[in-house]
């Protein structure tokens, strides 16, 4: 399979799994006005499925439920994929430092490396569905 396929591959793979994400979050979680949902600020883009967000006046790093883009960012160089730095391109041409965002709670609160695990809208939503 050629690069640039797989490239488009792993990005067209990021938006479904958004869709999905979103979907099922509004099909199967509360409504939005009594989900809680908390309000926060894009400090950064991470990478294509981590952002460094501003929650309640507190920095925190958030992995995007449902995402998993190959590496860009990863100290072992050796483990950096161009798809990696293709999926954190297309993350940073959607959201910029000062968008404010909205994240949605799951079963599990954090991961492993202590990052918030959220659902994230890029707007409040009013009613889905």
């Amino acid at each position: 399979m050629s690069k640039k396929l797989r490239s488009l591959l792993v990005i067209a793979g990021f938006v479904a799994v958004t869709f999905v994400c979103c979907a099922c979050s509004a099909l199967f979680g509360e409504d939005s006005s009594s989900s809680g949902l908390t309000e926060a600020e894009v400090i950064r883009v991470v990478d294509g499925d981590t952002l460094l967000l501003s929650v309640d006046g507190e920095r925190e790093r958030v992995r995007l439920i449902g995402i998993n883009c190959p590496e860009s960012v990863a100290e072992d160089e050796s483990r950096n994929t161009e798809e990696g730095v293709e999926a954190s391109d297309y993350t940073k041409s959607i959201l910029e430092k000062g968008d404010i965002v909205w994240l949605e709670t799951d079963y599990n609160d954090r991961d492993q490396y202590e990052r918030l695990l959220r659902y994230v809208w890029l707007e409040e939503p009013n009613d889905p569905f």
